[in-house]
């Protein structure tokens, strides 16, 4: 190997103002961060609307991070459906057997299943407007919430689970207050 592998980029998320304890894996890394900085200072106002005031000289810039991320469990659920056929070949003589204590596993086998990836995680994250850490590799952490989110679903089993996405998102870093 000519250089060690690549850490993985991983989220946390929180629940009831504390950290989960486990952080979870980005399926893929991403190939492209955008990193922005702004000076404009954002106040909420009584009506739940926000204003835009201008920076002083002590403001903190605002800091986003926007990245896209692959989600991918096409090849997972083609090899499970294999398995659930019953038909496996042996690489010696192609010789087609089956196994009758093959479990029904592949209707589990989609992006909303949270022990598959991390897409649900960080699609409740936006929606409950929680708190997430995104880190990845010893100099790139955000700790804020994800202000946008788009996904697109694009392949699908079946019985209609989705099985890739792409999701793009931003966080942006804020004080969560804990």
């Amino acid at each position: 190997m000519l250089h060690s592998s690549i850490e993985k980029a991983e989220f946390t998320f929180s629940h009831n103002n504390k950290w989960d304890v486990k952080s979870s894996p980005v399926m893929y890394n991403p190939s492209e961060l955008t990193i922005k900085l702004d000076r404009k200072v954002k106040s909420r106002q009584g009506t739940g609307s926000e204003k835009t005031t201008k920076p002083t000289i002590n403001s903190q810039p605002m800091r986003s991070i926007s990245l896209s991320l692959i989600f991918d469990l096409v090849e997972k659920f083609e090899n499970t459906k294999q398995i659930e056929s019953g038909s496996y070949s042996s690489l010696a003589d192609k010789i087609n057997f089956t196994d009758d204590n093959v479990l029904s596993l592949s209707s589990n086998i989609h992006i909303f299943n949270p022990s598959m990836c991390c897409y649900k995680l960080i699609y409740d994250a936006f929606k409950e407007d929680a708190p997430v850490k995104f880190r990845w590799g010893g100099s790139i952490e955000v700790v804020g919430k994800i202000t946008d989110f788009s996904s697109s679903l694009t392949y699908f089993s079946t019985q209609g689970n989705p099985l890739r996405a792409k999701v793009d998102l931003s966080i942006t870093r804020e004080d969560v207050g804990f």
